[in-house]
């Protein structure tokens, strides 16, 4: 992750925050929490959504769609709030989970 401010014009004004590698397959999504800037969240060719804390690169909480849609594929990641996000694979479902 880099850190990049309104006043940073160029690749090599940005400042590296975290590495976040916890993945087994590709990378697809990440979005981070706009609406406490706490966590990011991220998945992609695999069933595990992953929750981070950008600041310290520890993991939150981890959910595995394996048991509800074993074909999950995360495609797309939408916080609904500071605790809940919506997360849509590549069949289809929609999972609403809550971040404790």
């Amino acid at each position: 992750m880099w850190r990049v401010d309104d006043q940073d014009k160029n690749e090599e004004d940005c400042k590296g925050v975290q590495r976040l590698k916890n993945f087994k397959f590709m990378l697809m999504m990440s979005k981070f929490n706009k609406y406490n800037g706490e966590m990011v969240a991220s998945g992609g060719m695999s069933t595990v959504v992953t929750v981070w804390n950008p600041e310290t690169g520890k993991v939150i909480v981890t959910f595995d769609h394996a048991e509800l849609d074993p074909g999950f594929e995360c495609r797309e990641i939408e916080w609904q709030n500071q605790k809940q996000m919506a997360v849509s694979g590549k069949s289809k479902n929609i999972y609403l989970w809550n971040i404790e």
